[in-house]
């Protein structure tokens, strides 16, 4: 997700990436949801942080194509082994 890391089109992105730590490569990963409009729309300025056990990441707040996103402070869980939204 983010803004693109400095690309000349500054709308937000909804994508989200895995780095390999052993050969250094990024690939994208392709996420899914138990339903409909159960993803995170896109946004830039969010607060992302991965669970210390390592198995989820939780994305917070952030900006989407119109501004601010209000949430209501809702808090989205991606569970990394599945790669599903909650």
């Amino acid at each position: 997700g983010g803004n693109g890391g400095g690309r000349k089109d500054p709308s937000p992105l909804g994508d989200v990436h895995e780095l390999n730590l052993s050969s250094g490569r990024w690939r994208c990963v392709q996420t899914t949801s138990p339903g409909v409009d159960e993803t995170p729309p896109p946004r830039f300025a969010h607060v992302a942080v991965v669970s210390s056990c390592g198995t989820e990441m939780l994305v917070h707040g952030g900006a989407g194509v119109n501004g601010a996103l209000n949430e209501n402070g809702r808090v989205w869980r991606l569970n990394l082994q599945t790669w599903e939204w909650r």
